[in-house]
């Protein structure tokens, strides 16, 4: 009985040399957080949200659809949200555009076609 008293009064001991209250309530901040940040991770959802639909057989609609309607309910009474919605397609087409302007290929291919139509319009004239 003796050794093992020892062993745990030693191991005790180490332990608290080795750790304060500052590295508890560290460790403790760091667990909290994490905690928090456990729902933020990308996790596929669908299959909840197929057992959620009333129809167990029908596929789902597709994801932008299914954002549309629902925006379009809940923009039904809110003038502001009706602003909105119809400015996104200005807004997609705008996001394109930027996008496009930063693919390279899709750049090379813009300009080929530039040029494919620069010649038909070069050969076609008197």
């Amino acid at each position: 009985m003796y050794t093992l008293d020892r062993l745990f009064e030693k191991s005790s001991r180490s332990l608290a040399q080795r750790t304060s209250r500052r590295s508890f309530v560290a460790v403790l901040g760091q667990v909290l957080t994490g905690s928090l940040l456990l729902p933020l991770l990308p996790i596929d959802r669908v299959n909840r949200a197929e057992a959620a639909s009333p129809e167990s057989g029908a596929a789902p609609p597709p994801p932008h659809k299914a954002a549309a309607a629902a925006a379009h309910t809940a923009a039904a009474d809110d003038p502001t949200m009706l602003a909105r919605l119809e400015s996104r397609r200005k807004l997609e087409r705008e996001q394109a555009r930027i996008d496009g302007a930063r693919d390279l290929r899709a750049i090379a291919e813009r300009r080929r076609e530039l040029r494919r139509r620069a010649r038909a319009i070069r050969q076609n004239a008197p």
